[in-house]
């Protein structure tokens, strides 16, 4: 870090780093975009917007959406009742929007709908110096055929307006936003429109399939049909289709032209679940299909004179005189050997196939995710057998909602069912399915489900390998990003213990990822990041299973564009997290996370952390000017800690000495040559640096010198002894001040040897009187007896040896704190079911269960016996 100017930390803050969501949303506004691309269109056509400004940002920092204003052209008169002077009036489009009902209670944000009203005018009763009084008028897209309506009216300043004036403004800001309205309709309408056509298409092309009888028509069908499919996956993939989620009216019709249910009393069949259906059956036809076409085009080929020739002609030969190469036969002979490891091929379908499954595949589909929910196992197991799953794993067709109830470890029973019965299935198609592998990962890591992450691991389906390719993020980062959305640290803790204790690997911890802070990619270990969020408990795991506290390269972007590299440790964050920390629990999770991370580092982490405390005095306690005498006495203890653990990994065998004048030649003569160096150039700054540094020596090599009392004099009674001695030395100390008095600022030289000699009398009150000394150099103003208090503390604590015994055997005891982290899973309060919804009546039961009959099927249309094409999509959608 900088020796001059502002730290790392103090630019990101400590803490949780503050996203656009929590800022209000995540969610892409279709309207924004649109009035983006239709501006000249617009403006043109619309008399009353009198112009359309650019994407610009929010006032809010935290708020990283763009938003969009158009100024109005308005007639004051025909706006408000008589008495109401109007001021200004324009609408708002942000880039996102907060997807939520209008009647939440929650503040309100400039993200609450997709396009908002502002209104600034003064009442005949206001005095001209009153500011103006301002009111927000919030639209959410309303569902297609229903008129729209304003949801919410803020009222920013003054009292409400009477309800007359309201409707009317009501009115005024749905008139202004009727253009934008009208754009967003005809984008739905023509994208619903497109993809009603290309599933009448399918439908078509399937009955025309199912009646053809020459090969050649059989062959182009497929061929058709398989690209038909194909466009309607890239249809339901571009960009455009989330926004089609995000508006539309998502509720089907209750039944069809032919009187048949095709939705259930609860509302359990959507649009959205219909797109779900069609995109699995999509991809298991272009499966088939693909089998097909080739099949036929082998029949055609087969019938023809040319391929009757060309199955005369002599095998092609291996070789020289028809052997096969030395390359070969040791390829072959290899491949023998793995034969019995390698999963069965998928059988190639047939017309025959594929029609029966596509007979009963929403049928069984339906059926399934039913009973996973009701959790009956046995019927599960049944259905997984249904010719309809040939060839394909459940896994890949459940929806988003069952393949997260699947997750849930009580129904560890039913992937276990899945995986004996469509395990070969399952292994060839994690290439194209590698997405349903990072939602189960995923929902795995929220559910805390170790079972399911360790039965999958078996099959060489490794979440840390799996995320890390897809996401470019560890299983570290995706545990710390779970602790931090659901608030379940300990149940992430323990998963990862847990895993860690099964031989589970985890290759990528050290890997960094991609964090977004204010629009800023930072790059954060997954332990860093962990440190940053303050999740101690996962820090530790995440030390336990292989991460370590190295020293990182951070770039960061200032606000003027200029980028500046920084380098950070996780221990960093710890220790600005204990200076902000006012609660003791919390500090002593933290100092025992600074002991797990100083059992990881090296001489150049250690150097560097010492560094940054020092720059972190200035922006963490100096220029807040908030407890700064208490926080500089944590800060120098923490210093001294990792300096203390340190010099004993480094020395662990050294005799007292040896110790001594390392620190005290070493650390202490260094920072007084700084400091000498700083005060010839009057830099106050480094004057500052020095002295902390210098500081924090003198209290290491205090706690040094009373280790040694302790372990190395046999007399009985030497703790007791010291300890009345610098108890003594304290009070005498508290007698003797009186503002202004010089302290000691060196060691006594032992009587005969001389300075050239070097040996020096490392006396503990002496020490101790120039640590009192160099704080009150730091903290002027300081209270003296607070200081004198704190220097009690040390000493008392010192003396009972715990301490120094952790601070000697650092590796010891953190692999003691390993040992003992609980091995039960925690209560995961933060996931607690959510209450389940009312019994349904005897009625709808009865509507739920004729929805599963084959009958209803959407997919297929049974109107006759020879009929056997699927039944459009188009019908069932409503407006």
């Amino acid at each position: 870090m900088p020796g001059a100017g502002h730290s790392l930390l103090s630019l990101l803050g400590q803490r949780r780093p503050y996203t656009t969501h929590q800022a209000g949303s995540s969610t892409p506004n279709k309207f924004h975009y649109l009035l983006d691309e239709h501006r000249a269109k617009l403006l043109a056509q619309e008399s009353a917007y009198r112009s359309i400004s650019k994407p610009k940002g929010f006032a809010d920092p935290m708020n990283n959406a763009k938003r969009i204003i158009i100024k109005l052209a308005y007639d004051p008169e025909s706006l408000l009742a008589p008495g109401l002077i109007v001021l200004d009036c324009h609408l708002t489009v942000p880039s996102f929007f907060r997807k939520r009902p209008d009647h939440d209670s929650t503040q309100l944000q400039p993200l609450q709908g997709h396009a908002h009203w502002t209104l600034k005018y003064k009442e005949h009763t206001d005095r001209p110096q009153d500011p103006p009084n301002e009111a927000r008028l919030y639209y959410r897209y309303q569902q297609q055929g229903q008129p729209p309506e304003i949801g919410l009216v803020d009222y920013k300043n003054g009292r409400p307006l009477s309800a007359e004036v309201e409707g009317q403004l009501k009115e005024q800001a749905i008139a202004f936003m009727m253009p934008l309205i009208t754009e967003v309709d005809r984008f739905l309408q023509a994208f619903e429109k497109r993809k009603a056509n290309l599933e009448r298409e399918i439908t078509e092309a399937n009955t025309q399939l199912s009646t053809a009888t020459g090969l050649s028509e059989k062959l182009s069908l497929a061929l058709k049909l398989r690209d038909l499919y194909k466009q309607w996956l890239q249809l339901i993939g571009e960009e455009n289709y989330k926004h089609v989620k995000n508006l539309r009216n998502n509720v089907l019709s209750r039944t069809d032209e032919d009187g048949f249910t095709v939705q259930s009393a609860s509302g359990r069949l959507t649009k959205g679940k219909l797109d779900e259906i069609w995109r699995v059956a999509a991809k298991a036809a272009m499966s088939g299909l693909r089998d097909i076409a080739d099949q036929l085009k082998f029949e055609q080929a087969q019938s023809s004179e040319g391929h009757a020739a060309a199955t005369s002609a002599a095998p092609k030969q291996h070789g020289k005189h028809g052997k096969k190469s030395r390359r070969a036969k040791k390829a072959s002979r290899r491949g023998k050997g793995k034969a019995d490891q390698r999963p069965e091929r998928r059988q190639k379908e047939n017309l025959e196939i594929y029609f029966k499954r596509n007979d009963h595949f929403l049928a069984t589909f339906l059926q399934l995710e039913k009973v996973l929910i009701q959790g009956d196992l046995a019927r599960f197991d049944q259905l997984l057998q249904e010719d309809a799953f040939n060839n394909t794993c459940i896994l890949f067709s459940l929806s988003s909602e069952a393949l997260k109830e699947l997750c849930r470890p009580e129904k560890i029973a039913f992937l276990k069912s899945i995986i004996s019965t469509q395990k070969d299935a399952l292994i060839l198609g994690v290439k194209d399915h590698k997405t349903v592998l990072v939602d189960m990962f995923k929902s795995a890591i929220e559910f805390a489900n170790v079972e399911l992450l360790l039965e999958l691991n078996k099959l060489k389906l490794n979440a840390d390998e799996i995320l890390f390719e897809e996401t470019r993020k560890s299983l570290l980062h995706h545990l710390v990003d779970s602790a931090d959305q659901f608030n379940n640290e300990d149940a992430c803790a323990w998963l990862l213990s847990t895993l860690d204790n099964q031989g589970f690997r985890c290759r990528h911890t050290q890997k960094t990822a991609t964090i977004d802070f204010h629009d800023n990619p930072l790059q954060l270990t997954g332990l860093q990041l962990a440190a940053w969020q303050g999740f101690t408990g996962l820090a530790r795991c995440a030390v336990k299973i292989g991460a370590r506290d190295n020293l990182a390269r951070v770039h960061y972007r200032h606000e003027g564009g200029q980028q500046e590299t920084y380098r950070i440790t996780a221990t960093d964050f710890v220790v600005a997290a204990y200076l902000q920390d006012d609660g003791s629990s919390k500090r002593e999770e933290l100092y025992e996370l600074l002991l797990v991370l100083c059992s990881s580092h090296s001489k150049r982490e250690v150097s560097h952390i010492l560094a940054s405390n020092r720059v972190l005095w200035f922006d963490a306690i100096k220029d807040k000017r908030e407890n700064e005498l208490e926080k500089t006495l944590h800060l120098i203890s923490l210093s001294s800690t990792v300096a203390s653990t340190d010099l004993y990994k480094q020395k662990s065998e050294a005799e007292f000495g040896e110790r001594a004048y390392a620190i005290y030649d070493g650390a202490i003569k260094t920072f007084r040559k700084q400091r000498s160096h700083a005060e010839a150039h009057q830099d106050q700054h480094s004057i500052v640096l020095a002295c902390m540094g210098e500081a924090v020596a003198w209290l290491t090599l205090l706690r040094v010198t009373m280790d040694c009392n302790i372990c190395h004099n046999p007399t009985p009674g030497a703790t007791e002894a010291l300890t009345r001695q610098l108890l003594r030395g304290i009070g005498s100390l508290r007698k003797e001040y009186r503002p202004g008095m010089e302290f000691k600022t060196d060691l006594d030289i032992l009587p005969g040897r001389g300075k050239s000699g070097g040996g020096m009398r490392f006396d503990p009150d002496h020490i101790m009187e120039i640590v009192v000394g160099l704080i009150l150099q730091l903290q002027p103003k300081s209270d003296f007896k607070q200081v004198m208090a704190w220097m009690q503390r040390q000493v008392l604590v010192g003396l009972k040896g715990e301490e120094f015994e952790k601070l000697k055997n650092v590796r010891r005891h953190v692999q003691a704190g390993f040992d003992t982290m609980p091995t039960e899973r925690p209560v995961n309060t933060a996931l607690a079911r959510r209450v389940a919804q009312s019994q349904s009546t005897e009625d709808e039961t009865k509507v739920d269960d004729a929805t599963d009959d084959p009958r209803m099927l959407f997919l297929q249309h049974q109107q006759e016996a020879n009929d056997t094409g699927i039944r459009s999509v188009q019908e069932y959608e409503c407006g």
